[in-house]
């Protein structure tokens, strides 16, 4: 199966006529389509590209630029296809006590917190080299760590850097892959991807257009994001809490 991107590209296709607004932020690109639906995808070291937007461009798949976009895109084509369980943080929708292995990879400062205070042992990898602390390892581990989990948290932007493939690739039987973040595609395709058990997301009111000036403005998720904003789909074999 092609990687997420490029299954939905093939899928659905990309219609900028279908898109109301949109805002390419320093932290985040956000797509309002015409019908009020909103998605999200975290920029991070892309620099979206609003070609494909305003001249009718025709997306490059392998670009970061556009993928970012197609990302925000995709997600609020599919986001609300779905009633999703709400106030959907991973801690009280899965319980991790029940993995012995747990890998995160990339640094959610917010879930290494909670796991630190409540005594859940992880390996953390990030290519921040900075980014110290208890659990934090070396990212030259990663592939190795990977093969040896029970239990892989992955963000959603590694879809659009497309890295998500080659991650949840290197993962054995077995594994239970949680893919957490706003960027994420609520869509039950992304089930047929290696391990992936539940997909941690957000769901926006129709026509917020606040959500657009606070990404224009720069802003993260950390400032628009609220527990209502956060929904979850699992595959029909993962039970939530």
């Amino acid at each position: 199966m092609k990687e997420p991107i490029s299954h939905f590209y093939e899928a659905a296709g990309f219609d900028p006529s279908l898109i109301r607004r949109y805002a390419l932020g320093e932290k985040f690109a956000g797509i309002m389509l015409a019908d009020g639906r909103i998605g999200i995808c975290a920029v991070l070291d892309a620099h979206p590209d609003e070609s494909i937007l305003k001249n009718r461009k025709k997306p490059d798949i392998l670009n970061h630029d556009h993928r970012v976009v197609l990302n925000a895109y995709y997600n609020a084509l599919y986001n609300y296809s779905a009633d999703l369980p709400r106030n959907s943080d991973i801690l009280n929708r899965v319980n991790l006590r029940n993995f012995s292995n747990i890998v995160i990879v990339g640094y959610f400062e917010s879930l290494v917190r909670k796991l630190r205070n409540e005594g859940i042992l992880f390996r953390v990898f990030d290519k921040d080299e900075n980014i110290e602390g208890e659990g934090i390892f070396p990212l030259n581990e990663l592939y190795d760590a990977l093969k040896e989990a029970d239990a892989v948290i992955i963000t959603g932007s590694t879809i659009a850097n497309n890295t998500f493939c080659d991650l949840t690739g290197k993962t054995q039987t077995g594994c239970s892959i949680f893919l957490l973040g706003p960027s994420n595609i609520l869509h039950p395709d992304m089930f047929m991807y290696n391990n992936i058990k539940v997909i941690f997301g957000s769901v926006f009111e129709k026509y917020e257009d606040r959500i657009l000036d606070m990404i224009a403005a720069g802003h993260g998720a950390k400032d628009f994001l609220n527990d209502n904003n956060k929904v979850c789909l699992n595959h029909h074999s993962f039970k939530l809490l």
